[in-house]
């Protein structure tokens, strides 16, 4: 690689490097066109490649025995458009896992592997330009806006992009060809259009979504930013750029209107799959971070392969409900609780690269057998964090496999060998890069220690010999992917799911939010109605939480692998930045289990256990009803009134281990989540996810740690009443009574301060998911999808739409329109649900998008002076 760069900064801008196609032995196929043809044979011919003469073939040979156009050990390039031609069969598709990479036969791509090595002056992998019409990505190389586009967008972007033939680049990288934005403003984008020669589109995100649910490459033309344009493109506005609705472009009639193509039959785009015939998929919270958008396109398929799928619950009681009534669930990481679930009651987890891998080749696997397809533990191991690791002679998926390991680990990954290196992963020692590393000192080992480590979650001892082995003769390339994860790779997460039990009480029926049919599909009143023996669905209700996309109290966010090289070997990059915790800044993320290996306890037993279920109707009725009250007393929590152990949360204050193992034997346990939680401990007010929960629901005590020292000394858990937190200086740093606070939401708000109130949440606006469990918790309601405009119009006193300024392209079109009643339409910033939370009262005119100032600010902490500090 480091040759071929080189070499490049020497060729004239609009030249090839005469040695790029130097062993190339090409024959173009009859299927492209004339003037490809010709375009593609001189950039072959500029790059020292030659072409196969039919002419040269001697008689008797096996072309002429077996009719075929061209001498198979004679070729080394076929360029096609299509699979549809004879000599396909005996060429290698360099996507298929079957095909031997030593097999002396021609590899099949398309004319792009030409331009795009030529224009970048470095030959690339043909694995990315295949000719298979079942990738349509091929020949992409993807990014997007960091700024624009959302990790739990690109984490699911990433994954179809890579499951359908295209390379992801977390990072704009020089062969990036196609970049995904959503703002016409991004200082990236004006750099790539004004930037001659660079050949690289700007696309909207909506362009991949929807080429994979019309399972065909759809024209730029409705989703393309173009130079000088002042306006975003069509798609955004839900129109073709011939002005024609683009209202619902998941049947076949609408995709061979929007592509053109009258002989592309329905069964391709929209085969028989049913690979999920009959079963139910689980989306976690942490899955559902992503756009509406972007996890309706992913339902489609689950429900086009014969399956339903499901939205994991907002309140963490529910969760257990609904990995029981689910298949299989699909979450990113080992720490979310549906996660534990999913462990403590047998069911299949995976992650999302494993659910698209089985939609796109309508074929289920063990996310077992696949450790890329398995959910990643939260926290990246310590001693990768800060490591360079590069790696030699692993060719193609092999390599991309190794590297998201790399990646997930903590560590970076780096193309060239240098002295900063940490690590070098080797197939074997023949190469300049392995002779270096050992003059330089840099360590060098195989796969195996890299997958060990992945396994293990943990550095495994790097001078055992099966990692420093290198045998002659031996291709490791052959030898990655044959692993899998076991239970004593997960003896950390099992103990992790015991020792987090669920609640005894749970609902009556399944809390899990049923995903949204498109717009476009009429549901029939007949269908409705021949259910028969079936309950009818019950009245909507102001008071009930209607959350859509719910999503995991923690908010540290991974880039799903792709599939393992023996699956498919098309995969791509992916993201494996993290993302800051909404806790308060000294609230440390928590440790993963791993970081903790205990004794392994009888699971077999615990699990079968965990797995029972209340008998009786009549004694679920009496939980919910008293989980209902409950919500509706003051929250001074004692041992009396909780059944089993209090369940203790904590804001800006860490507890040492020592002191946890007195609590749990006093009945009181330590969580993570504050929405699990009967008590909050903390030594101050603050406005944290934790503390605004507490306050919302109601439900919480809000305790000083000294509640925890009496629970300690008479070894149970004492009542709260004489323990609540309070801070004058806070109150006064924030200019509010707590206690005042607190009886505003028991006596005022008893249902909630949002209770008969629905909000919209525009782009933007709740990435992490905190705000939506706000809002439940406080008695809200959140509206599904894109807003109702009438609803505003209609009802502004109980509807209400909060946006994110820099998403100003969605709702701009809504400033100066008015309601019915004549009064301007309020537009409302995110601080809005805080504020009034936090104080427990109404101020719905603070925080308004383009409108008039306001005297009155919300609450912040202000400065002490120094006094206050020495003190």
């Amino acid at each position: 690689m480091q040759s071929s760069a080189s070499t490049t900064q020497a060729v004239p801008p609009q030249q090839t490097p005469p040695d790029l196609f130097a062993d190339v032995q090409f024959w173009i196929n009859d299927d492209v066109d004339q003037t490809t043809h010709d375009e593609i044979r001189k950039l072959l011919f500029q790059g020292g490649a030659q072409e196969y003469n039919p002419s040269s073939t001697p008689s008797g040979s096996a072309s002429a025995s077996t009719q075929l156009r061209f001498e198979l050990d004679a070729v080394t390039h076929v360029i096609a458009t299509s699979v549809e031609f004879e000599e396909y069969r005996h060429c290698i598709e360099p996507t298929l896992p079957e095909s031997s990479p030593d097999s002396k036969r021609p590899l099949v791509v398309t004319p792009d592997w030409v331009r795009r090595s030529a224009h970048l002056k470095i030959r690339l992998k043909e694995d990315r330009f295949s000719c298979r019409a079942e990738m349509i990505f091929s020949g992409l190389c993807v990014t997007a806006s960091k700024s624009e586009v959302s990790k739990a967008d690109r984490e699911l972007i990433s994954s179809i992009v890579a499951a359908y033939g295209g390379l992801w680049r977390e990072d704009h990288f020089f062969d990036v060809n196609v970049l995904l934005t959503t703002s016409i403003s991004s200082n990236k984008l004006a750099r790539i259009l004004n930037s001659p020669g660079k050949q690289t589109i700007c696309v909207a995100p909506q362009w991949i979504s929807d080429s994979w649910r019309l399972q065909k490459r759809l024209p730029l033309d409705s989703y393309q930013f173009l130079p000088g344009q002042a306006k975003l493109p069509p798609c955004f506005a839900g129109k073709t750029a011939s002005g024609s609705p683009l209202t619902s472009p998941r049947r076949d009639r609408v995709a061979m209107s929007l592509v053109g193509d009258k002989s592309r039959s329905s069964a391709s785009a929209g085969s028989a799959r049913g690979v999920f015939r009959g079963k139910s998929v689980l989306l976690a919270r942490d899955v559902c971070r992503a756009s509406e958008q972007q996890l309706r396109s992913l339902e489609h398929f689950v429900r086009q392969a014969g399956g339903t799928i499901r939205r994991a619950p907002t309140d963490l009681d529910g969760i257990a409900q609904a990995v029981r009534n689910s298949d299989y669930v699909v979450c990113r990481y080992r720490e979310v609780q549906e996660f534990r679930e999913a462990i403590r009651q047998s069911k299949q987890v995976g992650n999302l690269t494993w659910l698209i891998w089985v939609v796109s080749n309508d074929r289920l696997s063990d996310p077992r057998q696949e450790p890329l397809h398995f959910p990643v533990p939260r926290t990246p191991i310590a001693e990768f964090q800060g490591a360079a690791i590069t790696i030699s002679n692993y060719r193609g998926a092999t390599r991309q496999y190794l590297t998201k390991m790399v990646k997930l680990m903590g560590a970076t990954f780096s193309g060239t060998l240098t002295a900063q290196t940490s690590l070098c992963v080797a197939a074997n020692l023949a190469s300049e890069k392995t002779e270096r590393a050992r003059d330089w000192g840099v360590p060098v080992v195989n796969h195996k220690y890299i997958v060990d480590s992945f396994l293990a979650w943990a550095p495994v001892e790097r001078a055992k010999l099966k990692y420093i082995d290198f045998p002659d003769g031996v291709d490791y390339n052959l030898d990655v992917g044959d692993t899998r994860v076991t239970d004593e790779s997960l003896g950390p997460w099992i103990d992790d799911a015991i020792s987090n039990n669920e609640p005894v009480d749970l609902p009556t029926s399944d809390p899990a939010v049923p995903a949204l049919h498109y717009a476009a599909d009429e549901t029939s009143s007949a269908e409705t109605g021949s259910g028969g023996a079936t309950s009818e669905p019950q009245p909507a209700s102001d008071q009930t939480t209607d959350v859509a996309a719910p999503a995991d109290a923690t908010h540290i966010e991974h880039t799903s692998p792709p599939a393992t090289p023996t699956r498919r070997n098309s995969q791509g990059e992916a993201n494996v930045s993290s993302e800051a915790d909404a806790t308060d800044g000294t609230h440390s993320v928590p440790a993963s289990p791993s970081s903790h290996r205990g004794t392994k306890r009888s699971r077999p037993t615990v699990l079968g256990e965990s797995t029972k279920q209340p008998s009786s109707a009549s004694a679920e009725l009496a939980s919910a009803d008293a989980s209902a009250t409950k919500k509706l007393k003051t929250a001074v929590v004692s041992a009396a009134e909780v059944e089993g152990e209090v369940r203790v949360a904590t804001s800006n204050y860490k507890l040492k281990k020592t002191d946890e193992t007195k609590l749990r034997a006093a009945g009181v346990v330590v969580v993570d989540s504050i929405e699990r939680a009967h008590v909050l401990v903390t030594p101050k007010l603050s406005r944290s996810p934790k503390m605004l929960y507490a306050i919302a629901s109601g439900a919480v005590a809000i305790v000083s740690p000294d509640w925890l020292g009496a629970c300690m000394k008479q070894r149970t858990a004492v009542s709260t009443a004489d323990y609540a937190l309070v801070d004058r200086e806070g109150e006064k740093a924030y200019g509010i009574q707590l206690a005042d606070v607190l009886e505003r939401r028991q006596s005022i708000f008893a249902q909630g301060i949002y209770c008969g109130h629905k909000f919209w949440l525009g782009r933007g606006v709740d990435d992490t998911g905190s705000l939506a469990s706000l809002i439940g918790a406080a008695g809200g309601k959140l509206g599904q999808g894109t807003w109702d405009e009438e609803a505003l119009r209609e009802d502004p006193e109980h509807c209400h739409l909060v946006v994110e300024e820099d998403h100003a392209a969605e709702w701009r079109h809504l400033v100066g329109t008015s309601t019915i009643d004549g009064a301007p339409l309020k537009l409302f910033k995110k601080q809005l649900v805080t504020d009034c939370i936090f104080e427990q009262q109404p101020r719905w005119d603070r925080h308004l998008v383009d409108g008039p100032p306001v005297a009155k600010t919300t609450p912040s902490k202000r400065v002490r002076t120094p006094k206050r500090i020495s003190r």
